[in-house]
């Protein structure tokens, strides 16, 4: 039986009472590891659901789900499903792989009839309620920042199905897209776009080629003193120097004052902005961090990734530097920030 051959109702109803011969059950608990429509067919059965247009089907929506929101999320892991979210796009995924900066991950969509020839359909995820397909070609690298919520994992054989798809040793569930006009291909150019735009999340410094000179150079250049930045900026001297030596940023309003003090545009005072320690990058992206910094950002009126470049280079920083010592413990310092607050 392949995967699109799809049991009747009578066998369906027959294998859940158990009146199947032996190779037949096999066949058919084969089949219903791949398909999320049967498995439906299942549920209902064993519930005494009346049965329905698949795609009008509505799950109710299980208690864990709401429990996955409100629990601190592990840390990544292949099989795990997890939503991302970064500004304005989200997406459901499963967790190929992991790294310590990214994470690869496989789109998960909720409609099974609206697949191509990669898609590998779940059973019934609890968390979720509902089986769900996954679009194996659209597979994309994706920073841990955008990691939102974790609603647990899918099942070891999935993966392995992945697998499988992915080598070329079997086929998904459906079939190939050939028309610009099919709906699938519609839905295909949509998840690639909330994926791009998802692999593109930043929040710190990333430029390629940055200034020779540095704000110190473009002050002096100018006739300009701390004492005069620190006036038209509403700051301490003592910061205008900070900002001048790059260990201190300046928020949005400040960027915009000094570019017009300046004579310069906003975004090329961007490109002067300072780094951010590397391993204080990754500790800051973990997942468990995420859900207290955006609560913050938003109490402060910022943007998720305006604040945490402001955690970074403001609060960290200076918690770093009064540390007096070589071997910081960000995680704890991150925690000491948060709690403090």
């Amino acid at each position: 039986m392949t995967s699109f051959e799809h049991p009747d109702e009578l066998a369906l109803s027959d294998w859940v009472d158990g009146r199947l011969e032996e190779g037949e059950s096999m066949r058919i608990a084969d089949h219903l590891t791949g398909c999320g429509l049967c498995q439906r067919e299942i549920d209902r059965e064993r519930h005494d659901l009346p049965l329905t247009d698949d795609r009008s089907f509505e799950p109710e929506i299980p208690i864990e789900f709401a429990n996955a929101f409100a629990s601190e999320p592990p840390a990544p892991e292949r099989g795990q499903v997890w939503q991302l979210l970064w500004d304005s796009a989200a997406e459901l995924v499963v967790l190929e792989e992991t790294s310590p900066d990214s994470v690869r991950a496989i789109p998960l969509e909720p409609d099974l009839e609206l697949g191509d020839e990669s898609v590998v359909v779940t059973p019934k995820l609890e968390v979720l309620g509902s089986a769900m397909a996954l679009w194996t070609s659209l597979v994309r690298d994706v920073p841990r920042r955008a990691l939102n919520v974790c609603f647990g994992s899918v099942p070891v054989h999935v993966l392995e199905r992945v697998d499988d798809v992915r080598s070329g040793k079997r086929a998904g569930l459906g079939a190939p897209i050939t028309a610009v006009f099919d709906e699938r291909a519609q839905l295909r150019v949509s998840i690639s776009q909330r994926l791009d735009l998802l692999a593109a999340a930043v929040w710190g410094p990333g430029v390629d080629n940055p200034p020779s000179d540095t704000l110190a150079d473009v002050a002096r250049s100018r006739d300009l003193t701390p004492s005069r930045i620190a006036t038209v900026l509403k700051i301490q001297p003592g910061d205008a120097r900070a900002i001048l030596s790059g260990s201190r940023s300046m928020d949005d309003d400040e960027r915009d004052a000094f570019a017009i003090l300046v004579g310069m545009s906003p975004s090329d005072i961007d490109l002067y902005r300072p780094k951010v320690d590397p391993e204080l990058a990754l500790a800051l992206d973990r997942p468990k961090y995420r859900s207290r910094l955006r609560e913050r950002a938003e109490a402060d009126g910022r943007s998720e990734a305006n604040y945490r470049y402001w955690v970074a280079t403001h609060g960290l920083a200076r918690a770093a530097r009064s540390a007096r010592t070589t071997s910081i413990d960000w995680d704890q310092l991150i925690e000491d920030f948060l709690n403090a607050r």
